[in-house]
């Protein structure tokens, strides 16, 4: 639980100690690729008082252009509204809905709630952009929630890639894997002969990792769970088409 504490404490501290508002996306080793599809970011900061109460709202999301809109509203989680000036006005909403909600919750005075939220692109490969949302909430009780999503952008074709277009996540091989992969930690889940590919993945290179959630597969003292899998470990089980991108033998 201390990790888990730390964890968000330096998440917080990360966000924090950025510029506020807008800011463009600036780095040379970004291909012209990502520049064309990611060309800018949003930021919505308030700190506001309810009563005794303080109130933290943090947000910060990436603004695409040149993508299908099936692709922007899983991206969003919204049906409409992807321009930056749409997405500055969502922002603002959900910080009056935060702190409208912070109205009716009853808490020691000087109790801080917060709701924090990252979005950047960690890593492009092959034109697959991988894009991590980052956040933390804490609306009382003894800990906050942090929680951590992947989406895998294939810009040749316009779409996220899902878990069944790298791999055949229904191979009856995969519990024996991810448990040795898990190294040692079986015992903290809820069910270990339950645990399969999840759906929140990223890859590299030469391995693709699960994510699960606090709560998903273990108790909140087991922290966000990442189980990575070398690809030279489930070759057989990548679909060809995602292995010719990544040049996999």
């Amino acid at each position: 639980m201390k990790k888990m504490y730390l964890w968000s404490a330096i998440l917080v501290m990360l966000i924090s100690c950025e510029n506020k508002g807008s800011s463009k996306i600036h780095n040379e080793n970004l291909t012209k690729n990502v520049a064309d599809i990611i060309y800018d970011s949003v930021r919505f900061q308030k700190n506001e008082n309810v009563g005794d109460i303080k109130t933290e709202f943090n947000h910060k999301l990436l603004v695409f252009k040149d993508l299908d809109e099936s692709v922007l509203e899983e991206i969003y989680g919204t049906s409409e509204g992807y321009t930056k000036e749409e997405l500055e006005k969502k922002l603002a909403g959900m910080q009056r809905r935060f702190v409208q909600e912070m109205e009716n919750y009853e808490s020691p005075a000087g109790q801080t709630f917060s709701s924090i939220k990252e979005m950047d692109l960690v890593n492009e490969i092959n034109n697959y952009l991988i894009i991590r949302q980052k956040s933390y909430t804490y609306e009382g009780g003894a800990h906050g929630m942090s929680f951590i999503e992947y989406k895998v952008i294939d810009s040749q074709k316009n779409s996220i890639l899902k878990l069944h277009d790298a791999v055949d996540e229904n191979d009856e091989n995969w519990n024996k894997i991810l448990l040795k992969m898990l190294d040692g930690r079986a015992s903290e889940l809820f069910d270990p002969e339950d645990l399969k590919p999840s759906e929140n993945f990223y890859f590299d290179k030469d391995r693709i990792i699960f994510v699960y959630n606090q709560y998903e597969i273990a108790p909140y003292s087991s922290g966000i769970i990442e189980i990575s899998v070398p690809f030279s470990e489930i070759s057989d089980k990548l679909r060809p088409q995602f292995k010719r991108r990544l040049g996999i033998d």
